[in-house]
């Protein structure tokens, strides 16, 4: 047991990263945040900017830390920094949109007041924005820790064609060596360890700042329920759900009572207008235009249908797995939000499980399905099932938990049918909800394609490839990355980021704003 000193100081340096990015990311999206939404000009540049970021998975930043970080701050510390910018670059995006949904969706009536009073830009921040958002910044802070946690062997370790680089403590390093050393005791011991720090983390620091963001809220109403006070951060969590997440929830008239309806995602477009939309066509003609002119000068046209393949092939499996976990998470995110007995209990279990990220448990889901035919395939799509399944099912329970009870006791009373009762009320409940948990569902899968198409611990001449698939975005862009390719990994960067984003805008955009029209109760 001579380890553990070892494994508990790997977790020291791996948490304190970790907060410093988290810290970093707050700051950044109250910033950001808090200037798109109180400036136009600002919010036409500022959000489809942010959404490209967001799609770009971390892999797509190593030339950056690389190039900029390490060798402007060279040495040990250098490391450091380039592990926490990449941290950083899986946390802060998130955030920064809750932040910035969260002060759209200020009562007018507050603003108004604040300007006749006379408020400064540092007055009108610190009294009215910050917080307004505070309890998005707590919920999505809870997203993006386990966001953190799931790209921290990756964050540890970076490479790019001869350059490579890992710190000295971390939890993902070592992880990383306990594989390579193939230690199954060691390995089991520092998953024990990690998860205990994961349990830890949301009963120290993530349940009080959940419990502490409760007095910002503008709504008075409460869930009339008991609550064991282990239980408690996590019924707050779904409180948050229906009460903070714009995007997230059906609001009601309820006793005569009007609420303000938060400004919702089509209304955000529309009120963005053509600036905006402007603004995401030439990134998206940017890409298109560089990537071909590329291909041209390099004279490298073999290459573009092997991206197009992989590409086609990834957006097989996300889509796929997509349509998994939707037919699994609509039926148990309901039957959980409806159990009034057990929800609290269920959704802490849910809480966390969700916080313990598949990469750490990737050895050993390799080790259970690479003996299995198309073991390969199948380990990637679970990788890509654990990234997607609970912001589906999440937001499943979030569309639920805002139905009056008023409309389960007449559901009783007229003895209405399942069916019926799913078609009619449950449904158009969750359907704002679940059409917001597939975008976030769906970019987290694209993201998670660097580590469930191709995995590999190590670096150099040492490195050990655990996990790979025959072809697909993810593992081109993780070859191209790791071979110093910078122009295939532009590549396939841009393919990517253009997917994505066209399909946001053509499908996804006018989805949720016909959904939030047709499915808006009052």
């Amino acid at each position: 047991m001579d380890f553990i000193p070892k494994l508990v100081m790997d977790l020291i340096f791996s948490w304190g990263r970790m907060f410093t990015a988290l810290a970093l990311s707050i700051a950044f999206s109250i910033a950001v945040g808090v200037t798109a939404a109180t400036s136009k000009r600002a919010e036409n540049v500022l959000i489809p900017v942010i959404d490209v970021l967001q799609t770009i998975p971390i892999l797509g930043f190593f030339p950056v830390v690389i190039y900029l970080v390490v060798l402007l701050v060279p040495g040990y510390v250098g490391i450091n920094a380039a592990v926490v910018f990449l941290i950083f670059t899986s946390m802060a995006w998130n955030i920064t949109f809750g932040v910035y949904e969260a002060v759209k969706s200020i009562p007018d009536e507050l603003i108004e007041v604040a300007r006749i009073s006379h408020l400064t830009k540092f007055q009108m921040l610190r009294s009215i924005y910050v917080p307004a958002a505070m309890p998005r910044i707590a919920y999505q802070s809870a997203i993006s820790w386990s966001v953190g946690l799931f790209y921290l062997v990756t964050s540890e370790i970076f490479s790019t064609g001869s350059s490579n680089f890992a710190v000295q403590y971390g939890i993902g390093t070592e992880i990383a060596n306990l594989v390579l050393m193939k230690d199954a005791l060691t390995y089991a011991t520092a998953i024990g360890f990690f998860i205990l720090a994961v349990l830890l983390t949301r009963w120290l620091f993530i349940r009080p700042l959940a419990i502490y963001s409760e007095k910002f809220s503008f709504k008075e109403e409460q869930r009339a329920s008991k609550r064991s006070s282990v239980l408690a951060f996590y019924s707050g969590v779904g409180r948050f759900i229906e009460k903070h997440m714009p995007i997230v929830t059906v609001e009601f008239k309820n006793q005569g009572e009007k609420k303000r309806q938060p400004l919702k995602t089509g209304e955000a477009a529309d009120s963005k207008g053509i600036s905006a939309g402007m603004v995401s066509a030439a990134i998206v003609s940017t890409f298109i235009v560089v990537s071909a002119a590329a291909i041209i000068l390099t004279n490298d046209y073999a290459f573009a249908p092997q991206l197009l393949a992989a590409l086609g092939l990834s957006f097989a499996r996300v889509w796929g797995m997509y349509l998994i976990c939707a037919a699994i998470a609509i039926p148990v995110g309901i039957k959980v939000a409806k159990s009034a007995k057990s929800y609290e209990t269920v959704f802490a279990v849910l809480q966390i499980v969700a916080s313990i990220p598949a990469t750490i448990l990737l050895p050993a889901i390799v080790a259970l399905l690479l003996v299995m035919p198309f073991g390969n395939e199948l380990t990637a799509l679970a990788i890509i099932f654990f990234a997607m399944i609970w912001y589906l099912l999440f937001s499943v329970i979030a569309g639920v938990r805002t139905i009056p009870e008023q409309f389960g006791e007449l559901l009783s009373i007229y003895k209405v049918g399942w069916v019926r009762a799913w078609r009619e009320i449950y449904i158009p409940a969750i359907l704002p909800s679940f059409v917001t948990g597939s975008i976030t569902a769906i970019g987290g899968a694209w993201n998670a394609l660097i580590v469930a198409e191709y995995f590999s611990v190590g670096s150099g001449a040492s490195t050990t490839v655990m996990t790979q698939v025959g072809g697909g975005i993810g593992k081109l862009l993780d070859l191209a990355t790791f071979q110093g390719s910078l122009m295939h990994m532009f590549l396939a960067l841009a393919a990517m980021v253009v997917m994505v984003m066209v399909i946001n805008r053509l499908v996804w955009q006018r989805l949720y704003r016909h959904v939030t029209l047709k499915y808006r109760i009052e």
